[in-house]
């Protein structure tokens, strides 16, 4: 774990600008766009792709096994 940075696996492709939703239990949703994200060395990315694993900074709380999606259309 590094401080001040959340660890996410990834299921989809990812880049620079992708939107991403943090799913809260009380219905709340978080919503980010990806700036800076890293490898697990520590390595910037500028994209990510589906069965890796990211780290990247949220302005916000989140908790293990956290419901993370890109936004549904509509």
């Amino acid at each position: 774990q590094r401080e001040g940075m959340t660890c996410v696996q990834v299921r989809s492709r990812l880049a620079v600008g992708s939107i991403l939703e943090f799913l809260d239990p009380d219905g709340k949703t978080h919503i980010h766009q990806l700036k800076l994200f890293y490898d697990l060395r520590g390595n910037r990315l500028s994209a990510v792709h589906p069965n890796s694993w990211m780290y990247l900074h949220v302005p916000f709380a989140t908790f293990p096994l956290q419901v993370i999606r890109t936004p549904v259309a509509g």
